[in-house]
C-alpha cells in the first residue's frame, strides 16, 4: 500500500509538466498543406490554420521552437485591418499578410521577439501567414508571389 501512495505522488508531481510539454508538442496535430508559388518556384510549408477569435488570439505566444517549412495560417471571415504584436512570443517570425487571393501584399521579417510594438500593413488582409524568421527570404519568397491554400480563393481585397 505505502508503494502504491508513493507511485500516485510521484506521477501527480511528474504529469504536469508532461502535460505542458504534450500541450506545446500540439502544434504538430493537426498541420495542413499549403504552397507558396513565385518567382522562385513552388514552396511547401505544414501548417495550424487560426481561424477562430481564440486560436488567432493565442497564435504562436509560448512557442520556443517553429520547426523549418511550418508555420501558421490565420484567416479571417472577411477583409480588415490587422496588428499582430510578439507579445509572448520568444521565436523570431516572417509575417506575410495575404490579400483573400492568397497574393502576398506585405512581410514583416525577422521579428522581434516578445516585442509589443504593433506589425501590420495599412491596408486590408483577409489572412496572415507566420513562419521562421528568414524562411521566406531563404526561399526567395517575397511581396506579389501567392499563397496556395484552398480558403485562399476568393476575389482581393478592395
Amino acid at each position: 500500500m505505502r508503494r502504491l501512495v508513493l507511485l500516485a505522488a510521484l506521477l501527480s508531481v511528474s504529469l504536469p509538466p508532461c502535460a505542458m510539454a504534450a500541450e506545446a508538442q500540439a502544434g504538430s496535430e493537426g498541420l495542413r498543406p499549403l504552397a507558396i508559388a513565385g518567382q522562385g518556384g513552388r514552396h511547401d510549408f505544414q501548417v495550424e490554420i487560426a481561424d477562430d477569435n481564440a486560436e488567432r488570439l493565442r497564435g504562436l505566444q509560448g512557442r520556443e521552437t517553429l520547426p523549418r517549412g511550418q508555420g501558421m495560417l490565420f484567416i479571417y471571415e472577411g477583409c480588415r485591418r490587422v496588428s499582430f504584436w510578439m507579445k509572448d512570443t520568444p521565436v523570431s517570425l516572417d509575417i506575410a499578410f495575404l490579400d483573400r487571393n492568397g497574393d502576398i501584399l506585405d512581410i514583416a521579417a525577422g521579428t522581434e521577439p516578445y516585442s509589443l510594438a504593433g506589425i501590420g500593413p495599412d491596408r486590408d488582409v483577409f489572412a496572415v501567414l507566420e513562419v521562421g524568421a528568414g524562411e521566406l527570404a531563404a526561399r526567395d519568397i517575397s511581396a506579389g508571389d501567392r499563397v496556395l491554400y484552398p480558403a485562399l480563393e476568393g476575389p482581393a481585397c478592395e
